[in-house]
């Protein structure tokens, strides 16, 4: 016989008690019988966790809930999430005990329990606890084939599924503090720290890439698949926001009200866990590893973003850069030391600053400034870059409108009487025109100038006007983008930066890039993508020297080339897919049509993607604007053909093929491959 558990919740209208709780037990099948339980054998084993502690909040008890009583839910996190230490607050919370499906794992609450084990570990399928812990394949793991053998060997990924019917809470915490955590809890159990070689050398490596990817995988698949549940976030139950988490956790469960008094003591006695590890490991992540857990931390924030879930906080992750943990583990060590000491490193401080201070970098033929340099401690030339490429919205507008309008063909007896000029204020909906850098966008920005006569704009500061021409140059669009008056304007969003992987995963989900399509744009755009084989040559020329400059022979080759080569390869169809995915008005263009005989139709198609009016276009704006298509404003010239090793262009066909994938999704126009150069000795196309 199956049953079919029917929760009732009596009339009773005081705070909540697990003994109001009823339960009504309805066969509807004739199969095997289920082992119920005798009533009288069940032990519901009441504690009182702050007896001890809180006079206040002595009377409250945690126990068992009635056998079978309850619907199985799963609490599931990677392995050092805080999930023993959350389960203790759900259990505050409830008054019913939480569960675990894994052997041996001691009780959230250790006080009063004595040599006397509950026995839930054992059986969490008593349907007694309000949920059940399970790390499902990410337990004990300590390299991707273990958990692939978890995973899908021992099938694992049903658990969800067959255990918990699609319910589930979803605890997730920084991958980035999880990697130490976890590290401790696989060497030295739940209290004690692992010695500081435990966290550098092959294994650790090793581990980094794992937690990395699982961290990862096992969210996002849970992510996916809760049809009755959400997800919660370790560090808002650390601050001020615990009580929203915990409120939000249980209406997830539709488990209601609370009571005042249990969030009240559950709260205060948050920080006095028995299973918080003292002492915790607070080391620097390097680079690669950092790039790593980045990477992972986007896959998951775009899984959240679909699901119209909250996403990370990623304001308050620690991202153990090296500079801030020195910086810590320094004060800390001088605070027990003599005033005297203090002074010296003070002096020595103020002296290495004033002369890293006297030297102004710059960044794409940029000067910066010193104030530009005391924002961040830890700056990069990529986040540097950031305070001067990309606007902000003015509170007003402070001079009058002026529409400048110029000849962009003076010089073409035929063409000379076409204008470009400025849209009224607010009189257009803001567009997106964003492209990888180095994918002929400017030049692309001159064709749609051309066949609308209204100036494209740009976010990024200092971008000089597509057509130079006498007094365009002091138009001031660059510096408001958000004016309205532009028909669409450039953004090359996170890919702006010059310090690859690692910078643009920092601009994409820690300065909030990532939500500039749906903020700034309300998901209108138009994606120019070019050849990414030809992009990587352009960008490192305008990484290196600017928008018509040429990087010296020896800047394509090295270890800094092959880095560039994998940022290109990733980033231009990582940003590529995103965009894809998420156009909800708009469409995807391509540099190599524009360059040739279908040129004409790919605008059309971008004007009609934009419900650009009047249509049809001017047919003499359309020719005049091919005509001059060569036009050299913001060319390269005598650019240099160079090959590219089998291994690099075996990375750019396979981004090649995801966004063809994406692109074929959609049932949008596919990439023209045809017309590509794949940079090989064998097929040498530019001299």
């Amino acid at each position: 016989m199956q049953i079919l558990l029917s929760l009732q919740k009596s009339k009773y209208s005081g705070p909540f008690d697990p003994d109001v709780f009823i339960v009504t037990f309805n066969s509807y099948s004739n199969d095997k019988p289920t082992n119920l339980y005798s009533k009288s054998s069940f032990n519901r084993r009441k504690i009182y966790p702050w007896k001890k502690k809180d006079p206040t909040c002595q009377h409250l008890s945690v126990q068992m809930a009635e056998r079978n009583s309850l619907p199985k839910w799963a609490l599931t996190s990677f392995p050092g999430s805080g999930v023993t230490w959350t389960r203790q607050m759900i259990e505050g919370l409830t008054g019913i005990y939480t569960g675990s499906v894994h052997v041996g794992d001691p009780l959230p609450f250790r006080e009063d329990q004595g040599d006397e084990t509950m026995g839930i570990a054992d059986d969490p399928f008593c349907g007694c606890t309000i949920i059940d812990k399970d790390h499902e394949a990410t337990e004990g793991v300590s390299d991707r084939k273990q958990y692939f053998d978890l995973l899908y060997l021992k099938e694992y990924f049903k658990i969800i599924n067959i255990t918990y019917n699609y319910r589930g809470i979803l605890l997730l915490r920084n991958p980035m503090d999880v990697i130490f955590a976890y590290q401790n809890h696989l060497l030295v159990g739940k209290f004690n720290v692992a010695p500081m070689e435990a966290f550098r050398g092959p294994e650790w490596e090793a581990l980094v890439e794992t937690v990395a990817y699982a961290w990862a995988d096992h969210a996002i698949r849970w992510i996916e698949q809760i049809k009755q549940g959400t997800v919660i976030f370790y560090e808002n139950l650390l601050g001020d926001d615990a009580q929203l988490e915990l409120e939000r956790l249980l209406d997830a469960m539709d488990f209601r009200p609370v009571d005042a008094d249990r969030m009240r003591c559950t709260l205060a006695h948050r920080d006095k866990s028995e299973y918080k590890r003292n002492n915790k490991t607070k080391l620097p992540i390097a680079n690669h590893q950092r790039v790593k857990l980045m990477n992972s931390i986007g896959r998951v924030q775009e899984s959240l973003r679909k699901r119209n879930w909250p996403l990370l906080p990623l304001h308050l992750y620690d991202k153990h850069w090296p500079s801030v943990i020195y910086s810590d583990m320094i004060r800390n060590y001088f605070r027990r030391r003599t005033y005297i000491i203090v002074a010296l490193v003070i002096c020595v401080c103020i002296f290495r600053f004033s002369t890293f201070t006297n030297v102004s970098p710059k960044i794409n033929n940029l000067q910066l400034s010193t104030a530009d340099l005391v924002s961040s401690s830890t700056a990069t030339a990529g986040s540097l870059l950031n305070n001067v490429t990309r606007q902000h919205r003015p509170n007003k507008f402070d001079k009058k409108h002026d529409k400048h309008v110029s000849y962009p063909w003076r010089d073409d007896p035929v063409c000379k009487q076409f204008t470009v000029q400025l849209a009224d204020r607010d009189s257009l909906p803001k567009w997106a025109l964003t492209s990888f850098p180095g994918s002929g966008v400017t030049w692309t920005r001159q064709m749609i100038e051309g066949i609308t006569g209204i100036y494209t704009g740009s976010v990024h500061e200092l971008d000089p006007s597509p057509v130079q021409v006498e007094g365009l140059d002091e138009l001031g669009i660059t510096d408001d983008p958000f004016c309205g008056c532009t028909i669409i304007d450039k953004d090359h969003e996170a890919t702006i930066t010059v310090e690859g992987l690692e910078d643009y995963f920092r601009l994409l989900y820690l300065k909030g890039y990532s939500d500039i399509f749906r903020k700034d744009y309300g998901y209108r755009g138009v994606l120019l993508m070019r050849n990414p084989m030809d992009v990587v040559f352009t960008y490192r020329h305008w990484q290196l020297a600017g928008k018509v400059g040429k990087a010296p022979p020896e800047a394509f080759q090295g270890p800094q080339w092959e880095n560039v080569v994998k940022f290109v390869a990733y980033a231009w169809a990582d940003h590529a897919i995103r965009w894809i995915e998420q156009i909800e008005k708009g469409t995807v263009i391509f540099y190599e049509q524009l360059l040739g005989q279908n040129a004409s139709f790919e605008l059309e198609r971008l004007i009609d993607a934009m419900d650009f009016k009047p249509r049809p276009v001017d047919p003499s704006r359309m020719r005049c604007t091919l005509d001059h298509r060569d036009r050299t404003d913001h060319k390269r010239l005598n650019k240099s053909w160079m090959p590219l090793k089998e291994e690099q262009r075996l990375l750019f066909m396979q981004s090649i093929h995801r966004v063809q994938q994406s692109l074929r999704r959609r049932q949008w126009p596919q990439l023209p491959v045809h017309l590509y150069d794949l940079h090989d000795l064998y097929n040498k196309s530019r001299s």
